[in-house]
């Protein structure tokens, strides 16, 4: 009877084992938050073509542009509203989508245009070439936009960039003003040093790209803290050199290959120097900082077989 009672025991313990599930096994955690990306930047790009020199070169002209992008998340201060983006942070990929800026947080337009035309040439010159319609005196359309603003990881160090880009609305849309054409040929892209940096002045668009060096690790600092905690991070800004080779703090690496062009190439200008060295002259400059921080609580899900 001893032997049956202790059988029956141990069926009764195997079967109960058998009909429990098992533990799920947890790979990892994906942790997510609402996130504000409070910018304040102010950039400018000079440039200079001197397209009429002696001899013959008409048409041909000599303009000389500064064109700034001021850009304010918060543009009325503490009445201003950010709409948050969501931040990500696992072992693998960090990131945060676009957090918008109040209207009037991206503006753009030019300080000053000197322009001067030469459609003539001396009468030694022969029959002088027209004028082509697009070289127009350089105007540029002032815009009040919004900024957008995101975070991405670049490669798999824990690097990333912040991007920040100019849209119509707080929502992600293509939609921007345009600058003006006879803006728009004055100007040129920057060439950047750096990895992950950039600036490119479109007609319709603006994109600018700064490096930002362990992103992963400042944005899991973020995800710590009670529901209430608003733990921030600050990243200064400065954009410096030749816009043949421009520079950007927070480097973490440089560009693989890069080599300085020997002269400034704009966009259209209109004229035939054979000194372009001379005659073409872009520099751009940037300072300002960013304040990332957590806007509420933390979410944190699970990953893993079993789990779900």
């Amino acid at each position: 009877m001893r032997l049956l009672a202790a059988a029956v025991i141990a069926a009764g313990i195997a079967a109960g084992l058998a009909s429990s599930p098992a533990p799920a096994v947890v790979v990892g955690t994906l942790k997510t938050y609402p996130v504000e990306i409070d910018v304040d930047l102010e950039l400018t790009e000079r440039t200079s073509w001197k397209g009429i020199e002696g001899g013959c070169p008409a048409p041909a002209e000599n303009f000389t542009m500064t064109y700034r992008v001021d850009v304010n998340s918060r543009p009325l201060g503490k009445r201003s509203r950010i709409r948050p983006g969501t931040a990500t942070v696992n072992s693998a990929i960090t990131s945060a989508t676009a957090a918008y800026g109040d209207r009037g947080s991206f503006r753009q337009f030019s300080v000053s245009a000197p322009w001067e035309l030469q459609t003539s040439n001396p009468p030694n010159c022969g029959v002088t070439r027209p004028v082509p319609d697009w070289a127009s005196s350089p105007t540029c359309k002032r815009l009040s936009e919004r900024v957008s603003a995101s975070l991405l990881q670049e490669g798999t160090a824990g690097n990333g960039r912040l991007v920040l880009t100019r849209t119509t609305k707080a929502a992600p849309t293509t939609s921007a003003g345009q600058i003006g054409v006879s803006c728009l040929r004055t100007l040129r892209d920057p060439a950047a040093v750096d990895e992950a940096a950039a600036v490119v002045l479109g007609l319709r668009s603006t994109f600018i790209s700064i490096p930002v060096r362990s992103l992963r690790a400042k944005l899991a600092a973020l995800a710590t803290g009670g529901a209430g905690a608003r733990p921030s991070f600050r990243l200064p800004i400065e954009i410096d050199g030749d816009c043949r080779e421009m520079t950007m703090r927070g480097s973490f690496g440089k560009r693989r290959g890069f080599t300085k062009a020997p002269w400034n190439t704009l966009n259209r200008p209109l004229g035939d120097r054979g000194d372009l060295a001379a005659a073409s002259t872009c520099t751009i400059s940037g300072r300002g900082d960013v304040v990332v921080r957590r806007a509420g609580k933390v979410l944190t899900t699970s990953f893993g077989p079993g789990v779900g």
